[in-house]
């Protein structure tokens, strides 16, 4: 009787055990994997953004040298795992967007090995994270995202999230840009997280998948919610100077636009 018992037990808890494993949406049962790319794409109110074209903000000529930035912990998620595609990189759109195909082609970012299955969002920092932030360029290699001296402040002990840089019209005479933009963003509490979750992204065997991640400049500056706006004549610089408070308002401003200025697909 005894020996029955521990039989059915046995049996019943396999059977659940396999209830739940077949539950999972996520991965398949064969624990497939296949590649995801992720491209990030920069544009100017909603057209492919390239270097140096001219633009229309606030009714004045504007063009841009310099964009760029570090992402941190891009992840997959869905109801039950999250899935890292990367822990940090740097974007750069610079030397990318030199034309409009390239531009539009965006910059991709790929990652082998993720689990076949639906996802519902995906998420991402747009600075880097506190942990790594403690570090400095010394502590990796040339070819590592943050071994790059030129994207650290070592009087702020911080690396530079972001940097925004370009000309824009300020006598009403575009013969010439003589304005100059320079926001460059960075410390801890400039770190910003996007996370959208209403996706539907299928990751199939033996297919790569895309997901579109969007940077408008536009939206940079003209922010998309009250009192966001940039006026590019009062401020158009920031270095995110800690001792200077006008400069840290400022890139807090423009740490919130460039996270509502993301959109992902």
């Amino acid at each position: 009787m005894f020996t029955i018992l521990k039989r059915t037990i046995l049996l019943f808890s396999l059977a659940l055990l396999s209830l739940i494993i077949s539950c999972d949406s996520t991965e398949s049962p064969g624990g497939d994997v296949t590649t995801v790319d992720v491209i990030f794409k920069a544009l100017y109110n909603g057209d492919p953004l390239v270097m140096n074209n001219r633009y229309i903000y606030d009714g004045k000529e504007i063009s841009f040298s310099k964009l760029q930035f570090y992402i941190s912990d891009l992840s997959l998620v869905s109801e039950n795992m999250e899935i890292s595609i990367n822990e940090i990189d740097f974007i750069d759109f610079t030397n990318n967007n030199i034309n409009e195909t390239d531009a539009i082609n965006g910059i991709k970012v790929s990652k082998a090995s993720i689990p076949v299955g639906n996802y519902e969002g995906i998420k991402l920092g747009i600075g880097v994270p506190s942990d790594l932030n403690e570090n400095t360029p010394v502590d990796y290699s040339s070819s590592h995202p943050l071994g790059q001296a030129s994207e650290y402040w070592s009087n702020w002990n911080s690396y530079i999230f972001s940097k925004l840089e370009g000309k824009f019209d300020q006598d009403g005479d575009p013969t010439i840009l003589e304005g100059d933009i320079l926001h460059h963003i960075g410390m801890d509490e400039m770190l910003r997280e996007k996370e959208v979750t209403d996706l539907d992204i299928a990751v199939k065997t033996n297919t790569n998948t895309e997901v579109i991640i969007e940077l408008d400049v536009f939206d940079i500056l003209n922010g998309t919610s009250t009192n966001s706006s940039i006026n590019l004549d009062l401020e158009g610089f920031t270095h995110t100077n800690p001792t200077d408070q006008g400069q840290v308002d400022l890139a807090t401003k423009i740490a919130n636009n460039w996270k509502s200025a993301t959109s992902i697909r």
